[in-house]
């Protein structure tokens, strides 16, 4: 079972990504606050991979802010960014829509 922290802000995507990794443990965010709050229980909980909305309702770059925040607590976690317009500081950089088979398959690859 992966570990895996999920920050969306649209909530019809956060709850279609949180049932796609039911078989994980998942942690989430739902904004920009939200998941910076969270980066330390995340580092605790032993997550390994993230999938982070690039923008959080803040700004452009909110994703890439939690990623930074995330790296220098937990160097070896997997980072994907997950946007409309292709993001490039993530490990793995998706568009919108992603089909359920490659977020499955970056959870647990």
């Amino acid at each position: 079972m992966a570990k895996i922290f999920v920050a969306e802000d649209n909530q019809d995507v956060l709850s279609l990504l949180t049932e796609l990794l039911g078989a994980h443990e998942v942690m989430t965010a739902s904004s920009l606050k939200e998941a910076l709050v969270k980066v330390s229980e995340a580092e605790q909980r032993g997550v390994t991979v993230a999938f982070l909305d690039g923008n959080l309702g803040t700004s452009d770059h909110d994703g890439e802010d939690v990623a930074v925040a995330l790296r220098e607590k937990i160097p070896s976690i997997k980072i994907i960014s997950l946007s409309v317009q292709r993001k490039t500081w993530g490990d793995v950089n998706l568009e919108k829509p992603v089909p359920a088979n490659r977020i499955l398959e970056l959870a647990v690859g």
